[in-house]
């Protein structure tokens, strides 16, 4: 019974509360609708356990049972990562919904979950009716995102609680306990499943990849990395942004931030990270007690590692390869990334961490039924190019309620091993570092011969003068474009030899040039160029 009981995820969590409990757990800014700080709603990991408590009571008092999914979605706050963990510990199940999905695929996701009761602000609510399926959830709704605590029936207070713990329900390894929605831009959105074991071990390999120390306090755009500075026992601080919209950074906020709580551990996408980077640098700032950073989310460029090192020179710097499905997979240091000579070969990511195990693969239309074999029939020769796929305890299993998704992206051996589709297009060198080269469905098809996006961006954005690239086709058979985003105050005229040389070296010269005033971003990191809208707009 004993490791069921410690497959709850929450049990690391809640155990750091008994072992620091006037630390502070979490440091979360509340910010004005112009995106200036408020205020900053701080709880010690003592206060963190009696907030957890008081959901529990609240949940058991509404009659929710363990197995109930809940559908979170207002904005993140000390009562949001109470809730969760107070989910967790229950055995209920938290689902997560990405508010950059747009209303259509926000009302198919969470229709699609099965959940009992949804947590949320007053507008998501009023969708609730546009769908049937969503009218006989419970519905609890935040009047306000300004640190103030769920009020009504979901927190129960009482002087009895003062000295009360929450109850941890026994789990198993497979067991539910978080369901993510950050897709589904086509189609039926995916809700990645992460089991109880999928978080333990999600946190373990974070530890071993990025190991810790007592008197860390970390700061990060990731909600992953927030779970686990709490599994941690470490202060982690949120920093002052709209998370939704991490570009929109205003870096003195956050650097006074870095500065006014002693951060020693720093992460987020390269949008955020590089305004971040620029203003220290054009600044002429100092920032010694950060020690450890990471960036990733989407490919880096060779630009944004040379600011951070320049901002950080003392800090242990690293691109990190992830996603919801497999998060870490591989880290490489930034000086590793800036060394690599050839910057035509892709975005160099790394190597595994000693949980996991990649191997490039070309799978057959539709994907195999594995034999005795396993996947190696499809491996690829070593330096050759193919499709990313990932193994180990930190890779999501299925998605739930979706098995025409895990069809398509989870090919599974015989003893049950799990392998996850990336979608990703990339090679070992021989070093056996994973260079990455492209999406799958983003490989361009020139005259019967596959182009890789990746190599031939990264040579141009290393060029002076270019903000970003993105090298794209409308669709089969149509012309290809380079599409360029230019530095303020800078003209095609002054770059387009340059240009013109990198697509040579490609054997792309006749690829035409386009200009965009700014590329289309993904919602959620504003890192990604949005393929699918740039397409659109060039069809």
């Amino acid at each position: 019974m004993q490791d069921i009981e410690n497959n709850n995820f929450a049990s690391l969590l809640l155990q750091q509360c008994r072992n620091r409990p006037g630390l502070a757990a979490l440091i979360i800014p509340q910010l004005h609708k112009d995106g200036s700080l408020l205020s900053e709603e701080t709880i010690t990991f003592g206060d963190f356990e009696q907030r957890v408590c008081q959901f529990q009571r609240g949940l058991q008092a509404e009659g929710f049972r363990p197995g109930d999914r809940f559908v979170l979605m207002f904005p993140v706050s000390v009562d949001l990562y109470a809730l969760i963990v107070a989910l967790f510990a229950a055995a209920m199940v938290v689902v997560l919904v990405d508010p950059g999905m747009g209303k259509k695929q926000i009302l198919r996701a969470i229709s699609g979950t099965g959940a009992k009761a949804l947590v949320t602000v007053r507008a998501v609510a009023r969708l609730r009716w546009l769908l049937p399926s969503l009218w006989h959830i419970k519905m609890y709704v935040i009047t306000s995102n300004r640190g103030s605590r769920l009020l009504g029936k979901l927190q129960r207070q009482s002087a009895e609680l003062a000295a009360a713990r929450p109850v941890i329900v026994l789990r198993g390894a497979d067991d539910h306990a978080l369901i993510t929605f950050t897709s589904g831009t086509t189609g039926k959105p995916k809700g990645a499943d992460r089991t109880h074991g999928f978080l333990r071990a999600q946190h373990e390999s974070l530890a071993a990849m990025f190991p810790h120390v007592a008197s860390d306090v970390d700061c990060t755009c990731f909600p992953a990395m927030v779970l686990h500075g709490l599994c941690c026992g470490i202060t982690t601080v949120i920093p002052a942004v709209d998370l939704r919209a991490p570009a929109s950074v205003n870096p003195a906020q956050v650097i006074s931030q870095l500065k006014r709580h002693g951060v020693t551990r720093f992460s987020g996408a390269p949008a955020f990270m590089s305004a971040l980077a620029e203003y220290i640098n054009r600044q002429a700032l100092h920032l010694p007690g950060v020690q450890q950073l990471a960036i990733g989310g989407a490919p880096v460029a060779d630009a944004v590692c040379q600011n951070l090192v320049s901002a950080f020179p003392s800090a242990r710097a690293y691109v990190v390869y992830g996603s919801t499905e497999a998060e870490p997979m591989t880290r490489v240091t930034l000086q590793e990334v800036l060394s690599d000579g050839d910057p035509s070969g892709g975005y160099l990511v790394g190597r595994t961490s000693d949980t996991t195990v990649i191997k490039i693969v070309r799978l057959p239309v539709p994907p195999p039924v594995l034999d005795e074999r396993g996947i190696e029939p499809f491996t690829v020769a070593s330096g050759e190019t193919g499709e990313i796929v990932v193994c180990g305890p930190q890779v999501n299993r299925s998605y739930v309620s979706n098995p025409e998704e895990n069809r398509k992206n989870k090919v599974i051996e015989i003893g049950g091993q799990v392998w996850h589709r990336t979608g990703d297009v990339g090679r070992l060198d021989a070093r056996n570092r994973l260079c990455l080269l492209g999406r799958v469905n983003d490989v361009l098809d020139l005259s019967g011969s596959p182009v890789y996006p990746f190599p031939v961006e990264r040579s141009v954005d290393a060029l002076s003068g270019i903000r970003r690239s993105a090298l794209v086709q409308a669709g089969p058979g149509k012309p290809a474009f380079l599409v360029l985003e230019l530095e303020k105050n800078m003209t095609l005229q002054a770059l387009e030899s340059g240009v013109k040389s990198c697509l040579a070296h490609h054997r792309l010269a006749g690829v035409q040039i386009q200009l965009m005033v700014k590329l289309p971003v993904d919602r959620r990191h504003n890192s990604k160029i949005d393929r699918i809208a740039l397409r659109k707009s060039l069809a």
